[in-house]
């Protein structure tokens, strides 16, 4: 649609902000919008650019031999974490932990399921061992980084009550090529890509 080729790098917000601190240039961002207020602050993106794409909520995906699970309320969130194998979360940072802490402080979880948490965390990336027949393990992430998973089932957003979406925004990058850059802005505001952010599910603010 940019009538060009365009490089999209992904990754945590924080990796990303590192590179851009460090001078990378991009054409845009996608980002938390804390993160993209900043950027603007710093001069690193252009002022009044910036572009509201929605919040996004925290889900539950499962691999393994996994009984049939639901997450959509705090009872059966609850059954499916006590009965898994193990647990992957991020902790200290990103966007998903205050969500989780919460999450687990409310469900009375926090401390007792310490032996089944797997930490997410930068790059690294966590390997996949073989499960134990009969058992599964649980990742809890943002939704847009948990349904494109392979090898993973998503089951759906947690509850409700437990849920602080984060809010997204983008951002025109001021090192970048500005014209390109413009068009990689309009392009985020097309039905196409706008479906794509719900299929995925990122939410209007």
């Amino acid at each position: 649609m940019t009538g060009r080729k365009i490089v999209v790098e992904s990754s945590e917000s924080r990796i990303l902000l590192k590179e851009i601190d460090a001078g990378q240039p991009f054409e845009a961002a996608l980002l938390i919008t804390s993160v993209v207020d900043d950027l603007v602050a710093k001069g690193k993106l252009v002022p009044g650019s910036q572009m509201k794409i929605g919040a996004i909520g925290v889900g539950v995906a499962v691999r393994g031999d996994a009984p049939k699970l639901d997450v959509s309320t705090a009872e059966g969130l609850k059954r499916a974490i006590l009965g898994a194998h193990s647990i992957r979360r991020f902790y200290g940072v990103g966007a998903s932990v205050p969500v989780l802490d919460n999450l687990f402080t409310k469900l009375g979880l926090l401390e007792t399921t310490q032996n089944k948490m797997v930490r997410l965390g930068g790059d690294q990336v966590v390997p996949e061992a073989p499960l134990p027949p009969g058992q599964y393990e649980l990742i809890i992430n943002l939704i847009s980084a948990v349904i494109p998973m392979k090898g993973w089932t998503y089951l759906g957003p947690i509850p409700e009550q437990f849920q602080m979406p984060v809010s997204h925004s983008a951002g025109l990058g001021a090192s970048g090529d500005l014209a390109l850059g413009r068009r990689v802005m309009t392009v985020l505001k097309e039905p196409a890509f706008q479906a794509a952010l719900r299929a995925n599910g990122f939410t209007a603010e």
